[in-house]
Formats: structure tokens, sequence, C-alpha cells
């Protein structure tokens, strides 16, 4: 884990509908106050950057599929 302290601004992985168009959702994502950070269109995902209020209101963007706090992974061997 990191030790560094979490900051109002916080990363997000936003996973975007098959149907969606995903520029559209970036820009309504920007409009809700993200900025987008990448853009990983191969499985239609973007990492956004935003604080939690922002968050609360991507879920309810049209073609969003999912909002989740970016975060470490860890595998067993």
């Amino acid at each position: 884990m990191s030790d560094e302290p979490l900051s109002a601004a916080r990363r997000y992985l936003v996973v975007v509908e098959p149907a969606a168009s995903v520029e559209a959702v970036c820009a309504e994502l920007s409009a809700k106050g993200f900025s987008i950070a990448s853009r990983l269109d191969a499985i239609r995902t973007l990492v956004v950057e935003g604080g939690p209020a922002a968050a609360g209101a991507a879920s309810h963007v049209s073609g969003v599929r999912s909002i989740e706090p970016e975060g470490w992974v860890r595998t067993q061997d």
C-alpha cells in the first residue's frame, strides 16, 4: 500500500456501455468536473480524475456502466 495521503481529487476507472459513445461520455464527465487522464479504448474504460462528489454524479451519466476508485491489484503465485 502507498503511504501517500489521499487528496480531495481521486482517480476513478469508468467503464462505458458497449452501445454508448465514448466521446459523449467523456464530454459529459468533463461537464461534471472530471478531467480525463487516459482512455483505454480497447476495453472501453476511462481513467478520470475528480472529487468524491463528482464520482457520485458520474454514476448517473448516460452510457456509464460502472465507476470505481482506482486501486492496486495484487496477484498470488
